[in-house]
């Protein structure tokens, strides 16, 4: 499990949730059982960092399992596609993509912040924590500037058998409607190809309507549906 603020193995956001770590558990472990033994060291964290939410996803048919205390907040899809050809859209001009530096992790953490600010199933990390990931990251986390300013981004992930994740595409919310989806995207699958993926892989809360019907387009299918449950610390 990643560690995030050096807070055992729990993730806490930037916004108000500590995520419990339960991701490739042995599934011959009831789940309840395993919740069990996790959650009085998640509600520990969670007071200790002043998060009032503790956060966890699961594939969809874990529903029946979860228990009394969780809601349903947001449901989510895996996708996939292959590398086959897609349409790279044109960057309009003044605008160009450049690898993320040092200089200019705030500008980029706050683009972040912006764009997943609304996602319940996004973990932010504090601003240290965030910076050594993204300056050690490869392939680079990639920025796109328009006229200087920075308008969206683009982060994947190299996984085994050559498959590539995308971990993060966004632009930030003041650039809403001015045709970055395509191009954010388009980017991050170019970089998994150079890097040589063979396939390639994405998470999107279902609400996110537009998201959905971007990659759809671009050829993603719908592999898994995962669910985010939340319960508040003052009750488990």
């Amino acid at each position: 499990f990643q560690a995030e603020d050096g807070i055992r193995d729990y993730k806490v956001t930037g916004v108000q949730t500590c995520a419990l770590p339960i991701f490739g558990w042995d599934d011959s472990v009831p789940l309840a059982t395993l919740l069990g033994s996790v959650v009085g060291d998640a509600v520990e964290v969670a007071r200790a960092a002043g998060r009032p939410v503790l956060s966890l996803s699961l594939p969809a048919g874990f529903v029946s399992e979860v228990g009394d205390g969780w809601s349903a907040v947001e449901g989510s899809f895996v996708m996939e596609r292959g590398v086959e050809q897609w349409s790279t859209p044109a960057l309009p001009e003044g605008t160009a993509w450049e690898d993320l530096t040092v200089a200019g992790l705030p500008e980029h953490y706050a683009a972040l912040k912006a764009a997943f600010v609304a996602d319940p199933g996004t973990m932010i990390p504090p601003f240290p924590t965030f910076a050594d990931v993204a300056m050690a990251s490869d392939p680079p986390v990639r920025v796109l500037r328009s006229r200087g300013v920075e308008v969206g981004f683009a982060r994947v992930t190299l996984e085994p058998a050559r498959l590539g994740y995308v971990a993060s595409v966004g632009r930030v919310p003041a650039e809403k409607g001015r045709g970055w989806g395509p191009i954010v995207l388009a980017e991050a699958m170019r970089v998994l190809v150079d890097r040589g993926c063979t396939r390639m892989r994405l998470g999107v809360t279902a609400s996110n309507v537009a998201a959905v019907r971007l990659y759809q387009r671009t050829g993603f299918q719908v592999v898994e549906s995962w669910v985010t449950w939340h319960r508040a610390v003052e009750n488990a």
